[in-house]
């Protein structure tokens, strides 16, 4: 995640890159004290993040020389680390060993909450979206909704916030170019939204960046003494998958004609164009005997159409 990665004041990290935010594998993790350890546990939060504090945690924690640009960032007195005992990474919090093992109930109803506190755990993964009304219009209320819900039921709960950075649908007038297309130009709209926007526009990098350091001042404000770290996501799940890579039917309904194989917007052509480049070393000649096309180039290479994607002489993978 690293180059513009951005240190919290003394006690706290946060990993925002600008760059990498949906290339990374959706990661955009605020961490205390280098806190790494549900990277191991949950599927989603698996990246080479993981394996290169684990090494390094065996002599504690390593101060770094973040840019000052994190100054604005909270901090709170909750201190978590990851440190290696017998080869295994563990999560300590205030100096004391913890629990491994994060609840992540899916739905909100109480219940699924008392289930995992009667389970012994007290350390949870939670969805929190927040309504995102313009390129720096945020309103938190259902956030502190849900935290203040879950804590009046257990004061001494943590959380590892699973945070949906997504705009609402002012998104598509105001940007319209920037949002996830089909092959004939369309918006790849799911979910009853009419469109999404593209994780390879660089605005939208942008402004996710903003949303997400106001979210954690926000948070850090009221509940920092609760949050163990974040987990910044978009896409179908939050785990940065295009929305349309995934649809589910109701019995007996037709399926969409269409789904699995955005992105065609401008920016993800772009960007295609750009990765082509780095692949082949900027070298045309390459392009061309990888591709066998004698007069194509960087300029004029597009991404395969929905049909050539749905076939594949490699089965099931596109």
């Amino acid at each position: 995640m690293g180059r513009n990665a951005i240190k919290v004041l003394k006690t706290k990290w946060v990993m925002i890159d600008k760059e990498n935010l949906s290339q990374r594998g959706g990661l955009v993790i605020w961490l205390k004290k280098g806190f790494i350890v549900f990277c191991l546990l949950l599927f989603e939060m698996i990246s080479t993040k993981c394996t290169e504090q684990s090494q390094k945690s065996t002599h504690g924690p390593r101060e770094v020389d973040w840019p000052s640009t994190a100054s604005h960032i909270k901090e709170s007195n909750l201190r978590s680390e990851v440190k290696v005992v017998d080869g295994v990474p563990v999560l300590y919090v205030n100096d004391k060993l913890t629990s491994q093992i994060l609840a992540a109930p899916y739905r909100p109803e109480e219940s699924h909450f008392r289930d995992f506190l009667e389970a012994g755990l007290k350390i949870f993964n939670i969805y929190l979206r927040f309504d995102w009304k313009g390129p720096k219009e945020y309103d938190f209320t259902k956030v502190d909704q849900k935290l203040g819900f879950y804590l009046e039921i257990e004061p001494e709960a943590l959380f590892i916030p699973r945070v949906l950075l997504t705009p609402g649908d002012w998104w598509c007038e105001k940007f319209a170019d920037e949002i996830t297309m089909r092959d004939d130009g369309s918006a790849a709209g799911m979910f009853g939204r009419p469109c999404h926007p593209s994780f390879a526009s660089k605005i939208y990098r942008e402004l996710s960046y903003k949303a997400m350091a106001a979210f954690i001042n926000h948070v850090e404000d009221k509940w920092g003494s609760h949050i163990l770290g974040y987990q910044a996501g978009n896409g179908f799940g939050g785990e940065w998958l295009t929305f349309n890579s995934f649809w589910e039917i109701k019995p007996s309904a037709e399926p969409p004609n269409k789904f699995g194989v955005e992105d065609y917007s401008p920016p993800a052509k772009e960007a295609f164009k750009q990765w082509l480049k780095t692949k082949y070393q900027n070298n045309v000649g390459r392009l061309r005997l990888a591709w066998k096309d004698p007069v194509v180039t960087f300029e004029t290479a597009t991404p395969p159409n929905e049909v050539e994607r749905y076939s594949s002489t490699h089965g099931i993978f596109f």
